[in-house]
Protein backbone atom coordinates (compact mmCIF):
# COMPACT_ATOMS: atom_id res chain seq x y z
CA UNK A 1 0.00 0.00 0.00
CA UNK A 2 1.31 3.54 -0.92
CA UNK A 3 1.97 6.08 1.85
CA UNK A 4 0.85 8.70 -0.45
CA UNK A 5 -2.83 7.98 0.27
CA UNK A 6 -4.92 11.06 -0.10
CA UNK A 7 -7.51 11.07 2.68
CA UNK A 8 -9.61 13.92 1.44
CA UNK A 9 -12.93 14.03 2.04
CA UNK A 10 -15.18 13.73 -0.50
CA UNK A 11 -18.20 15.68 0.82
CA UNK A 12 -15.44 18.94 -0.34
CA UNK A 13 -14.77 17.92 -3.70
CA UNK A 14 -16.39 19.87 -6.10
CA UNK A 15 -18.37 17.35 -8.47
CA UNK A 16 -17.78 17.80 -12.25
CA UNK A 17 -21.37 18.10 -12.92
CA UNK A 18 -24.42 18.14 -11.67
CA UNK A 19 -25.35 14.80 -12.20
CA UNK A 20 -22.34 12.91 -11.67
CA UNK A 21 -23.53 9.66 -9.09
CA UNK A 22 -20.01 8.69 -8.51
CA UNK A 23 -18.20 9.95 -6.03
CA UNK A 24 -15.01 12.39 -6.57
CA UNK A 25 -13.12 9.68 -4.38
CA UNK A 26 -14.73 6.57 -6.04
CA UNK A 27 -11.53 5.18 -8.25
CA UNK A 28 -9.27 6.15 -5.14
CA UNK A 29 -11.13 3.68 -2.83
CA UNK A 30 -11.56 1.44 -6.09
CA UNK A 31 -7.84 0.95 -6.00
CA UNK A 32 -7.37 0.79 -2.34
CA UNK A 33 -9.85 -2.19 -2.05
CA UNK A 34 -7.82 -3.92 -4.69
CA UNK A 35 -4.08 -3.44 -3.45
CA UNK A 36 -5.33 -3.75 0.28
CA UNK A 37 -3.75 -7.10 1.62
CA UNK A 38 -5.36 -8.00 5.20
CA UNK A 39 -3.38 -11.19 6.35
CA UNK A 40 -0.71 -10.60 8.31
CA UNK A 41 -0.58 -7.16 7.47
CA UNK A 42 -0.72 -4.56 10.45
CA UNK A 43 0.72 -1.96 9.04
CA UNK A 44 -1.17 -1.86 5.89
CA UNK A 45 -4.19 -2.12 7.79
CA UNK A 46 -3.09 0.72 9.84
CA UNK A 47 -2.23 2.85 6.94
CA UNK A 48 -6.00 1.46 5.30
CA UNK A 49 -7.44 2.74 8.63
CA UNK A 50 -5.61 6.30 8.36
CA UNK A 51 -7.00 7.04 4.78
CA UNK A 52 -10.23 5.50 4.73
CA UNK A 53 -12.02 5.25 8.53
CA UNK A 54 -15.69 4.74 7.22
CA UNK A 55 -13.92 1.50 5.10
CA UNK A 56 -12.13 0.21 7.48
CA UNK A 57 -14.79 0.23 10.01
CA UNK A 58 -16.88 -1.85 7.81
CA UNK A 59 -14.25 -3.79 6.60
CA UNK A 60 -12.39 -5.07 9.47
CA UNK A 61 -14.68 -4.68 12.33
CA UNK A 62 -14.81 -3.31 16.01
CA UNK A 63 -12.17 -6.43 17.23
CA UNK A 64 -9.58 -6.43 14.57
CA UNK A 65 -9.40 -2.34 14.69
CA UNK A 66 -8.96 -2.94 18.51
CA UNK A 67 -6.50 -5.52 18.05
CA UNK A 68 -4.36 -3.63 15.65
CA UNK A 69 -4.36 -0.06 18.12
CA UNK A 70 -4.18 -1.91 21.23
CA UNK A 71 -2.58 -5.84 19.95
CA UNK A 72 -3.24 -8.73 21.33
CA UNK A 73 -1.82 -12.74 21.99
CA UNK A 74 -4.25 -14.58 20.16
CA UNK A 75 -2.62 -15.47 17.16
CA UNK A 76 -5.77 -18.14 15.73
CA UNK A 77 -8.55 -15.85 16.96
CA UNK A 78 -6.32 -13.10 14.99
CA UNK A 79 -6.41 -15.09 11.88
CA UNK A 80 -10.32 -15.75 12.06
CA UNK A 81 -10.58 -11.64 12.31
CA UNK A 82 -8.45 -11.45 9.01
CA UNK A 83 -10.30 -13.80 7.23
CA UNK A 84 -13.97 -12.38 8.28
CA UNK A 85 -12.50 -9.32 7.26
CA UNK A 86 -10.69 -10.53 4.17
CA UNK A 87 -14.38 -11.56 2.82
CA UNK A 88 -15.83 -8.09 3.71
CA UNK A 89 -13.52 -6.50 1.76
CA UNK A 90 -14.03 -8.73 -1.66
CA UNK A 91 -17.97 -8.34 -0.58
CA UNK A 92 -17.34 -4.38 -0.78
CA UNK A 93 -14.73 -4.41 -3.47
CA UNK A 94 -17.60 -6.62 -5.98
CA UNK A 95 -19.95 -4.11 -5.32
CA UNK A 96 -17.96 -1.00 -5.75
CA UNK A 97 -16.81 -2.29 -8.82
CA UNK A 98 -20.24 -2.94 -10.01
CA UNK A 99 -21.55 0.09 -8.82
CA UNK A 100 -21.70 2.26 -11.99
CA UNK A 101 -23.51 -0.18 -13.96
CA UNK A 102 -25.68 -1.07 -11.59
CA UNK A 103 -27.12 2.14 -10.05
CA UNK A 104 -27.96 3.26 -13.32
CA UNK A 105 -29.12 1.72 -16.55
CA UNK A 106 -29.40 3.63 -20.04
CA UNK A 107 -29.27 6.98 -18.39
CA UNK A 108 -31.97 5.90 -15.69
CA UNK A 109 -31.10 6.15 -12.16
CA UNK A 110 -32.01 2.69 -10.08
CA UNK A 111 -32.91 4.76 -7.15
CA UNK A 112 -33.77 1.92 -5.61
CA UNK A 113 -30.61 0.08 -5.84
CA UNK A 114 -28.62 3.63 -4.73
CA UNK A 115 -30.58 4.05 -1.66
CA UNK A 116 -30.35 0.50 -0.62
CA UNK A 117 -26.73 0.50 -1.22
CA UNK A 118 -26.29 3.44 0.50
CA UNK A 119 -28.69 2.55 3.35
CA UNK A 120 -26.42 -0.49 3.81
CA UNK A 121 -23.29 1.12 3.92
CA UNK A 122 -24.23 3.81 5.93
CA UNK A 123 -23.39 7.60 5.35
CA UNK A 124 -20.10 7.76 5.95
CA UNK A 125 -19.13 4.78 3.84
CA UNK A 126 -21.26 5.53 1.16
CA UNK A 127 -19.80 8.79 0.87
CA UNK A 128 -16.53 7.44 -0.71
CA UNK A 129 -18.89 5.73 -3.44
CA UNK A 130 -21.48 8.05 -4.38
CA UNK A 131 -21.83 11.76 -4.88
CA UNK A 132 -22.96 13.52 -1.59
CA UNK A 133 -26.34 15.09 -3.34
CA UNK A 134 -27.26 10.83 -3.86
CA UNK A 135 -25.98 9.79 0.24
CA UNK A 136 -27.42 13.43 1.15
CA UNK A 137 -30.85 12.30 0.01
CA UNK A 138 -30.43 8.90 1.93
CA UNK A 139 -28.77 10.48 4.64
CA UNK A 140 -28.98 14.06 5.40
CA UNK A 141 -25.84 15.83 6.64
CA UNK A 142 -25.93 15.85 10.81
CA UNK A 143 -26.37 19.32 11.26
CA UNK A 144 -29.42 19.49 8.74
CA UNK A 145 -30.99 16.91 10.89
CA UNK A 146 -30.48 17.98 14.42
CA UNK A 147 -32.12 21.66 13.31
CA UNK A 148 -35.34 19.00 11.27
CA UNK A 149 -35.26 17.24 14.49
CA UNK A 150 -35.04 19.54 16.98
CA UNK A 151 -38.77 21.04 18.25
CA UNK A 152 -39.20 24.79 18.52
CA UNK A 153 -39.66 25.38 22.35
CA UNK A 154 -38.53 22.59 23.88
CA UNK A 155 -37.76 22.71 27.67
CA UNK A 156 -34.29 22.52 29.18
CA UNK A 157 -32.68 19.16 29.71
CA UNK A 158 -33.05 18.08 33.41
CA UNK A 159 -30.40 16.59 35.06
CA UNK A 160 -30.63 12.95 35.51
CA UNK A 161 -30.84 11.44 39.50
CA UNK A 162 -29.42 8.08 38.78
CA UNK A 163 -29.43 5.28 42.17
CA UNK A 164 -26.02 3.50 42.84
CA UNK A 165 -27.10 -0.20 42.13
CA UNK A 166 -26.36 -2.74 44.65
CA UNK A 167 -23.03 -4.17 43.08
CA UNK A 168 -21.57 -0.60 43.34
CA UNK A 169 -21.51 0.02 39.28
CA UNK A 170 -22.62 3.49 38.59
CA UNK A 171 -24.00 4.67 35.85
CA UNK A 172 -22.32 7.76 34.07
CA UNK A 173 -24.27 10.76 33.19
CA UNK A 174 -21.43 12.33 31.53
CA UNK A 175 -19.80 11.45 28.53
CA UNK A 176 -16.84 9.46 28.17
CA UNK A 177 -13.81 8.24 26.23
CA UNK A 178 -13.51 4.87 24.68
CA UNK A 179 -10.04 4.14 26.59
CA UNK A 180 -13.03 4.95 29.74
CA UNK A 181 -15.46 2.84 28.21
CA UNK A 182 -13.11 -0.02 27.55
CA UNK A 183 -11.79 0.37 31.41
CA UNK A 184 -15.21 0.09 32.63
CA UNK A 185 -16.85 -2.50 30.52
CA UNK A 186 -13.39 -4.61 29.90
CA UNK A 187 -11.67 -4.98 26.45
CA UNK A 188 -13.15 -7.36 24.12
CA UNK A 189 -11.96 -10.71 25.05
CA UNK A 190 -9.19 -12.62 23.20
CA UNK A 191 -11.14 -15.89 22.60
Amino acid sequence: MSDNISTKNPDEEPATSENTLISASYDEICEALDVLYIPSNHSGRVHFMQAYPAAAAHIFGAELIVHDVEGGQDKEHLAVLEAEAEERQFELRDVAKSLKSKSASGGVLDKDYVDSVITTAGRDLALLLYAPRYVDAVFPPEKDLEVALMPEAAPPPQPVIVDTPEDGFEIPTEPITYAELLERIGKPSDN
